[in-house]
């Protein structure tokens, strides 16, 4: 290894050893945030069953139906932010990547086009039952604005 400025060190391919050590610090907490939102849209799902289950005759029943589905878009929205974050760690370095593992990677971030299309639709599925306007038009401007930033960290590197 070759030390170039302080702190900074290149190997003998080229990659920057800094840069890698910063992506790998990075990984088990996305990883860890993945996982909870994961717990939690599976625990608002059921908050969501729970509503439906108050008798119709409840005048709280409608209330609690919009606070579970709110709930139940929020947590995949969450997870959208987190896709969005993570493309954004990944794909600019990904000239880091030597190429025994370049399949992983793209394995990788296939998996994260998968799970950006999955959150797209339970907040999709969900946000048709919401009656709150305001919180509608808020929820869509999100994600127009996650998928312009999604496409923008992807571009034409790795996917369609």
């Amino acid at each position: 290894t070759i030390q170039l400025k302080k702190n900074t060190k290149i190997n003998k391919n080229g990659q920057d050893q800094l840069k890698i050590q910063n992506l790998l610090a990075k990984l088990p907490f996305l990883l860890r945030q993945f996982i909870r939102l994961a717990g939690e849209d599976a625990l608002s799902y059921e908050g969501v069953t729970r509503a439906y289950r108050i008798p119709k005759t409840e005048p709280n029943r409608p209330a609690a139906i919009q606070e579970a589905l709110k709930k139940a878009c929020d947590l995949p929205l969450q997870t959208l932010h987190a896709i969005v974050e993570t493309v954004n760690a990944l794909i600019p370095e990904r000239a880091l990547i030597g190429e025994s593992l370049v399949s992983d990677f793209k394995v990788g971030v296939c998996c994260l086009t998968a799970a950006n299309l999955g959150s797209k639709e339970n907040v999709l599925i969900n946000l048709q039952l919401i009656g709150d306007e305001a919180y509608r038009n808020k929820v869509i401007a999100q994600m127009e604005a996650l998928e312009v930033s999604m496409r923008a960290a992807m571009g034409d590197k790795i996917l369609p």
